[in-house]
């Protein structure tokens, strides 16, 4: 699977086709997105049998945002604390881990998952976790555990 991590702003119909004509499987695009570029992006993935990934990056509001995202045709929805928001003092995973639990939807987490984090996330997750360029999947399906594999994104 290759995840087009573009973190699309505007045009996402013109982005979407353009990565999805390249090869890619999911695209990104930012929460703080019009919702119109969501719907594009969504439109065309659909279009192309393939998904979007809405990513959180910098919005408040991720559970509220989630939603909305899902709403307009996201497939996933990335819950993700930026390098700088990691670096801050106090920072803690819970917070993106309690806003994915609201939130219900199909999620990735991103920024603070590492080995010994991964497990605190497996209430909050139960579809698909990244770290950097490691890539956690979870079947929803009974007795499937969480594997790592190192593929690079």
């Amino acid at each position: 699977m290759i995840f087009a991590d573009m973190k699309t702003m505007d045009a996402g119909n013109l982005e979407a086709g353009i990565a999805f004509k390249a090869g890619a499987d999911l695209i990104s695009v930012l929460g703080s997105a019009d919702g119109s570029t969501v719907v594009g992006a969504a439109k065309t993935a659909k279009a192309h049998n393939k998904g979007i990934v809405v990513d959180l990056i910098g919005v408040a509001n991720k559970a509220i945002r989630a939603k909305e995202a899902r709403d307009l045709g996201a497939t996933f929805v990335e819950f993700h604390a930026g390098l700088d928001e990691q670096a801050q003092p106090g920072y803690n995973l819970s917070g993106l881990l309690r806003a994915g639990e609201e939130a219900l939807v199909p999620l990735f987490v991103v920024g603070g998952l590492n080995a010994a984090t991964i497990e605190r996330s497996r209430p909050a997750c139960g579809c698909r976790r990244a770290r950097g360029r490691k890539f956690y999947l979870r079947s929803r399906r009974p007795g499937i555990r969480c594997q790592a594999t190192s593929r690079r994104h």
